[in-house]
């Protein structure tokens, strides 16, 4: 199986991720993204979404952990990642739910609000991550995407800047129909 898996430091939705694979013993190819910048990557490598773990699976993306969960299941049924008792699943799923939709956003406005509040910790977030660019580098970035990326080096042009629509990100602290996976 050819994998690579799209994550971001920090993310408890991304080390979920990894930690799918790892159950089921499948090597894998791990990219670290940053926040903010991580949409633009996603959509520049043709992810439906903006969210991680993202992952391309034999060429197949696949977005979310409950969604990768349910591709490595179909494509490798042993080991389980799944409780065989109905009842069980039934609680494991609703965990799943839970994470997704209840537990994610909070973590990722107490950790937007925490950056802008205090920069400093952002170099030990960082620390492990597999991301390209030295650490202090990227842990001066600001929360303006065309900012981040023209720091980063990135090509990032207003069209796309649009087409993408900064309405995907939260800023100073709105929320929006659409948020950033962290």
């Amino acid at each position: 199986m050819n994998v690579r898996l799209f994550s971001m430091p920090g993310s408890h939705a991304a080390t979920t991720g990894e930690l799918l694979f790892q159950q089921k013993g499948i090597e894998y190819k791990r990219t670290d993204l940053l926040p903010v910048v991580s949409w633009v990557v996603l959509k520049a490598l043709r992810f439906p979404g903006v969210t991680v773990p993202a992952a391309k699976i034999d060429g197949e993306r696949v977005q979310g952990t409950r969604e990768i969960a349910r591709a490595l299941e179909a494509r490798q049924p042993e080991p389980p990642l799944y409780p065989e008792d109905a009842e069980r699943r039934r609680a494991v799923e609703e965990a799943e739910r839970f994470g997704d939709e209840v537990l994610q956003q909070r973590v990722r406005e107490i950790f937007l609000w925490s950056a802008r509040k205090d920069r400093s910790g952002l170099v030990g977030y960082l620390e492990g991550a597999k991301i390209g660019l030295p650490h202090r580098l990227a842990a001066s970035f600001e929360a303006e995407p065309r900012q981040c990326c023209r720091r980063s080096g990135l090509s990032i042009s207003a069209p796309l800047v649009r087409r993408l629509g900064r309405s995907q990100i939260s800023t100073r602290g709105e929320r929006h129909e659409r948020h950033l996976h962290l």
